[in-house]
């Protein structure tokens, strides 16, 4: 048979795993959610890009004047998608700091280190000790 004290840190572990469990979930579709957005904005990027271009090579661009309304559709866009952009990160840096933190141990627990163990001296007749001995001769 199992304690009570056990089975409630048994319970209260498990919660806190399944509670950390959805947190990750929530930052990981935020995350796929942000890539999406990127690749939006890069479409965009790559939409006004080739328009301006083909502007370009029918000498149909307008130098001085009001941005033609394509041009202005597609930086509407542009804006909105950036926006889209800061928002989820956002949303991913809040979902970050909501974390649970990591179990550390109670204040009164014993923690225990090893204990270092130096390295035992050359014995008289190793090797080490007979090469130090044939760069130092004695006199």
């Amino acid at each position: 048979m199992i304690p009570d004290d056990i089975k409630r840190t048994i319970t209260d572990f498990a919660d806190k795993m399944m509670d950390s469990g959805k947190q990750i979930g929530a930052q990981a579709q935020l995350q796929v959610q942000l890539k999406k957005l990127q690749v939006e904005h890069a479409r965009r990027i790559h939409e006004l890009g080739k328009h301006t271009y083909d502007w370009y090579r029918t000498g149909t661009m307008i130098v001085s004047g009001p941005v033609p309304h394509d041009v202005s559709t597609i930086c509407s866009e542009l804006d909105s998608v950036k926006n889209q952009i800061t928002q989820t990160e956002r949303e991913i840096e809040e979902a970050k700091t909501q974390a649970v933190p990591p179990t550390t141990p109670p204040v009164n627990a014993t923690q225990t280190t090893p204990n270092a163990i130096a390295p035992a001296p050359p014995s008289p007749n190793s090797n080490a000790t007979q090469n130090l001995n044939n760069q130092n001769p004695q006199p």
